[in-house]
């Protein structure tokens, strides 16, 4: 959205400069303005995120509101210098008496229940957690097992295992490498980043070249 927003602004006829002033503020405004429309309600940014556009309604309204920003922090001032006006809490504040932004009732159809709200938080979440653990279970696995003796070797050697981390390795270090868990994977990644923290990297095709 602040993308999209910043795309609006340098496409008016009006467009001057601060325009990340403009963009932020007229962010703040519209959301502002959302609240006291759908007080029970919240703007379901999940689906703005899944189809990654802005919708047409709100590029309609943000060019009225990118415009009302727009005057008034280059309106009449107590500080001269615009940024600075920006950075003042009193400029918000005064922003919110000023401007009266009026949402469209059909805009009800953006916005989600405070419970669908927290639903959705909770399985995108989910959906997060298991990405990152099909991911390090996939690094994990494309070490064989030799690989995995090497590195526990190397780790030894320096005396850069922890007590916690030696039964993720014996379960690596086994041919064929049987699956580890998550918390195991998570064990290793942070194995191998402290071996690269200490001068040693590794890639999956390393023994080959050894």
């Amino acid at each position: 959205m602040f993308h999209a927003a910043e795309k609006i602004v340098s496409s008016q006829s009006w467009y001057n400069s601060y325009r990340a002033n403009i963009v932020t503020y007229s962010l703040a405004i519209f959301h502002h303005a959302l609240k006291k429309k759908f007080p029970e309600t919240e703007l379901n940014l999940l689906e703005v995120w899944k189809t990654q556009t802005m919708p047409e309604d709100f590029e309609k309204i943000f060019e009225r509101i990118t415009f009302e920003v727009n005057n008034f922090i280059t309106g009449e001032r107590p500080i001269t210098n615009v940024t600075q006006w920006c950075k003042q809490a009193q400029c918000w504040i005064d922003m919110k008496k000023s401007l009266r932004i009026e949402i469209p009732e059909n805009f009800s159809r953006f916005m989600i229940g405070k419970d669908e709200v927290k639903a959705e938080t909770k399985a995108a979440r989910k959906i997060q957690t298991t990405s990152f653990e099909v991911d390090a279970q996939t690094k994990i696995l494309s070490f064989s097992g030799e690989l995995w003796k090497k590195i526990s070797d190397d780790a030894s050697s320096r005396k850069l295992i922890l007590p916690d981390e030696k039964s993720a390795l014996t379960t690596v270090m086994k041919i064929p490498i049987k699956i580890p868990s998550p918390l195991q994977c998570e064990k290793l990644l942070r194995l191998l980043e402290r071996l690269k923290e200490n001068g040693l990297t590794y890639e999956p095709d390393m023994l080959q070249e050894i």
